[in-house]
Formats: structure tokens, sequence, C-alpha cells
């Protein structure tokens, strides 16, 4: 604060210092020719100063240029005769020429401050050697006031060397003829940098740009009719030096509007950690999507050591394939919390991120926790879908054995016995072909238990009115559709155990992406531990009501539970 302060004051000093020098003067500066033009000059230099101190929390490196453009609008008066001090009359000549370096440097290197690339870099550092190296520095140095004419003019303190007039013209007029040269580079750098901009970026650099690219464009056509007209400060200098003056109060508003966007931002992204305080999955993308206007944002959790990304609810995110949207990584602590999908334009300053990241952290760790949690619920859930669909296969090799081995040789045997017992009459071999065929049944009861080829070769209903031959049940399946191996299996055992507890009743339908069961059994209490575990594995649910001596089930099994055993 006590720095802001002091800035204000030199500014105010400078200010009114060159008032009043441009009310004394006798017409030599571009405020005296114009009514009003001191409080023209005031307006636009106070203006940049007042806003590079209101913006220098936000864009210190920024606000430093934006300062010093203030100074130099002021500084440049003071090379007028009525100034009276030397030492202010030769900062004034060799400060004269410097906006143009000064507005470039700010163009080409806002909104970060630094300038992006070695290109840029020469041109600004070409441009202060030229402007206030060469035709402000030098070209004092070898400015005698007297012999130029200039009468009453304090003297040169940085005078080191005074030429003859017709020597500083021909030197004035290179100067210019090169000045103009980096002017044009100078525009079309500041352009380029418009079009080039990243789009994020464009919301905050277009102001700024586009009133340094004028600035720029005027002062070239100032050295241009400068050169044509054979006398510096001539022909068009005042119109310039008007149109000059609203380019930078455009930059002084363009800066204080972009800070305050930014500042309004952050106030409404540091609500949001009270807001996400106790906030349900998917809760943080829609208030973030709320504050930042942008309703398909989208927040992806990095997982597997960042080599993949997911969203809240575990459903995998391909940040590769996001064309026409821009990628802000948060990060604290050099560990990457979540990755914002969203519209260009917005989150385009760090300290704006770094201050969305504090205010969200919590939340975001905590939706990215749950995230993981899904996923190894998932890989849970399909590791058990696997095991339970690895048993089923299992059943089914055990009854092709049952049925392919031991039944045909039993059944040869019995084939082998009434052969024998129609050449020898005996009573034992008619017990023993008893025996053997009792032994068959069994086999094949045995077999149907381990796994229901009819359910494997003709679906539910089929297996279900099989079943109704040797149980109380009453089945109805209200959709011909084949459901994947274990989700049929699954339904088939519970309702075998549903049986076994006594007449039972069975609907089966399909709603959406599921399989419901509705059953009621009369008269007894099912037992139903194998049949609960295996549904609740696949990831469905069931549950059990007593109503009288009746007990009512209801089920639903995910289709997409046996995924990866297609039939």
């Amino acid at each position: 604060m006590p720095l802001r302060v002091a800035l204000l004051a030199a500014g105010l000093v400078l200010g009114l210092w060159a008032r009043g020098v441009v009310v004394d003067s006798a017409g030599l500066s571009s405020a005296a020719r114009t009514p009003w033009g001191w409080v023209y000059l005031l307006i636009v230099g106070w203006s940049a100063m007042a806003a590079a101190v209101i913006v220098w929390s936000r864009r210190r490196r920024s606000a430093l240029l934006l300062y010093a453009i203030g100074c130099w609008w002021f500084v440049a008066e003071l090379a007028d005769p009525s100034v009276g001090v030397a030492l202010g009359f030769s900062l004034g000549l060799a400060l004269a020429s410097a906006g143009p370096a000064l507005v470039t440097h700010l163009a080409l290197s806002y909104p970060a401050g630094r300038l992006p690339g070695r290109a840029y870099t020469s041109i600004v550092a070409t441009g202060y050697v030229l402007m206030v190296g060469v035709l402000g520095v030098a070209a004092t140095a070898v400015f005698d006031p007297e012999p130029m004419g200039c009468v009453g003019c304090p003297a040169n303190v940085l005078l080191m060397v005074a030429l003859g007039p017709a020597t500083v013209d021909q030197a004035g007029v290179v100067g210019l003829t090169i000045s103009v040269a980096w002017l044009l580079v100078a525009a079309g750098a500041v352009g380029w940098r418009l079009v080039s901009a990243r789009s994020e970026l464009r919301g905050s650099t277009y102001p700024i740009g586009t009133a340094g690219v004028v600035f720029v464009g005027a002062w070239l056509i100032r050295c241009l009719s400068e050169l044509s007209a054979g006398s510096l400060g001539g022909g068009l200098a005042p119109a310039i030096w008007h149109l000059g003056g609203a380019c930078l109060i455009a930059i002084a508003i363009g800066m204080g509007i972009d800070v305050w966007r930014s500042r309004r931002a952050r106030r409404e992204l540091s609500r949001l950690a009270v807001q996400f305080t106790g906030a349900t999955s998917g809760g943080l993308r829609a208030a973030l999507a709320r504050r930042l206007a942008d309703p398909d944002l989208l927040v992806a959790y990095p997982v597997d050591g960042g080599q993949g990304h997911v969203d809240a609810e575990a459903r995998p995110v391909d940040l590769s394939r996001v064309a026409g949207r821009t990628i802000t990584r948060l990060i604290r602590d050099g560990v990457e919390l979540a990755c914002l999908v969203h519209r260009p334009g917005i989150l385009t300053d760090a300290r704006q991120v770094d201050d969305l990241v504090s205010s969200v952290k919590l939340a975001l760790d905590s939706e990215r926790l749950a995230a993981e949690d899904r996923i190894h619920l998932d890989e849970i859930r399909s590791s058990g879908a696997r095991i339970v669909a690895a048993g089923d296969a299992e059943r089914r090799r055990i009854e092709r054995d049952l049925h392919d081995g031991a039944q045909q040789r039993m059944i040869a045997l019995l084939l082998a016995l009434r052969l024998i017992r129609a050449d020898v009459p005996r009573p034992d071999l008619g017990a023993a072909e008893t025996e053997v065929r009792e032994a068959v049944n069994e086999l094949r009861r045995l077999a149907h238990g381990v796994f229901p080829v009819l359910l494997e070769d003709a679906g539910l209903t089929a297996a279900f009115d099989a079943l109704a031959e040797s149980r109380p049940l009453v089945a109805r399946v209200d959709t011909d559709e084949r459901f994947p191996r274990v989700v049929e299996a699954s339904i088939y055992l519970l309702v075998v155990r549903l049986c076994e507890a006594g007449p039972t009743t069975v609907r089966i339908d399909r709603d959406q992406s599921w399989v419901l069961v509705e059953a009621s059994v009369v008269g007894g209490s099912p037992v139903l531990v194998d049949a609960e575990d295996r549904i609740r594995t696949l990831g469905g649910h069931i549950e059990l009501s007593a109503a009288g001596d009746a007990t009512h089930v209801t089920s639903a099994l995910p289709i997409e539970a046996s995924s990866r055993d297609p039939r």
C-alpha cells in the first residue's frame, strides 16, 4: 500500500508539472495547440497511472509498464523551452520517442508480463535501442539548443558533442527512416500476436493488443508525415497526439476491466468451498459449470498414475478428443488433482486457477477418491462376475462329463444286462437291471442339478416348464429375449431355491437394462444365501418381504453384468 500511494503521489506531481509546462508553452507542445489540451493531457496520463496502481497486485509486470507509459506521456511534454529546468528539458528530449517501444512491450507481453519467445524479445529490445537509445539519448547527446534555434531553451545537461544543424537534421532523417521500418515490424508483431493468441487468452489480449496496434500505427503515420513535411513535430502531430492518448486510455480501461473480471471470478469461486460441503457425486461439476457459465464443462480425475482420466461417476474420459475445448490442469504442490475441460476464454489467469484449486481442493479430493472407489468396486464386481461365469462354465463341463461319460457307460451296462437276461432268464439279473436303471435316473437328476442343459439350449421358459414337472412352480416369462448365460443361470438358481421352500409363482420381465424377477412362495421360508450372494456379486439386488404365510421376493439383475461373457 505505501508503494502505491508513493506512485500515485509521484504521478500527481509529474502530471501537474507537465500541465504547467503546457500552459506556459509557446505552442511547441501538441497539447498547447488545442483548446483544453492540458485537460486531455492529465486525463490520459493519470488514467494510465491510476490503472497501473489498481492492477498492481494482479498484473505487476504489466502494471509497471503501464505506469512507465503514463510517466512517458508527461515527460515528453517537458521538452519545451518553458520548462525552465535543464534536467527536465534534457529528459524530455531523451525520452520523447520512448512511447512506441513501451506500448509494444506491453502489448506483446500482456497478460503474463513476459515476452513469449525470442522473436518478440528481439523486436522489443530493438525498439528500446532505436527509440530510446538512438532517437532519444544519442540524438540528445549531440543536440545543442542555441545553435539549433531554440531560443530560451534551458541547457542540455546530456550534451556531449555539439553537431551542426545540417548534420543534426540529416541524422534525424536517418533516424526517422529507421524508426519507420521498426514501427512496421512492431505493428505487424502486435497484430500477429492478436490473431495467433490462444483462444482462452483472446478476451484479455484483444483490447490491449488492438489499442497497441493503433498506437504504433499512429506513430508510424506521424513519422511518415514528418519525413514528407521535412520538419519534426509538424504535419499531423496534434491529431496523432490525440489518437495516441485515446489508445492509452483504451489500454488502461482494458487492463482495469480484465483485472476486475478476474477478481469477480475469484470471489465467485471462493464461495464454492462452502457450497461443496457434503455435495453429492457430480455436484462439483454442476456448480463449476454454473459459476463459469459453461454447461458442457467436464471435470476429469487422474487414475492409474496419471495414465488415464475418469469423471465423477468413474466413466473414462479421453482428453485427446476434446476438439474446440480447453484443458486446464488443476495442480497443487506438484500433484495433479483434476483436469477441467471447458470453453475457451475462461480460466486464462494462472492466479485464477490457483484460487480455484484453493477453493475446491477438498471437493476435488473427495470426488476423486469417490471415483477411485467406484473403479475398485467395478473391478470387484467384474471379478465377481467372471468368477460366477467361470463356475457356471465348470458346471457345464461337469454336466457334459456326466452325460457323455458316466451316464453313457451306465446305459451301455443296462443294455448289456438286458441282452444277457434275454439269453439267460435269471431273477438276480432282473434285480440288477432295475438297480442300474435307478442309477441312470439318479445320474440324470444329478447332472441336471449341476447345470440344466435345457436352460442353455432353449432359455428360461423351457427350463421353467421342465422344472415345473417335478416342482410346485407356476412361471411366466414376459419376454422372448435371451439374456447372458450368467444372468439366466442366476435367475434359474433363485427359482430353484424358492421352489424348494414351497409352491412358487414367478414372473420374469425386462426393464431397460435390467431383468426383473417377482416371485411369491407359499408355506415356507426359502433359503437363498447362495442365490443372494450370486445376484449381489453381479451388481443386482434382492428384497424379501413376508405377508401372512407367503414370502414375496423382488430381484433385479443388470443385463450388462455379463458383458465379458457374451452369448
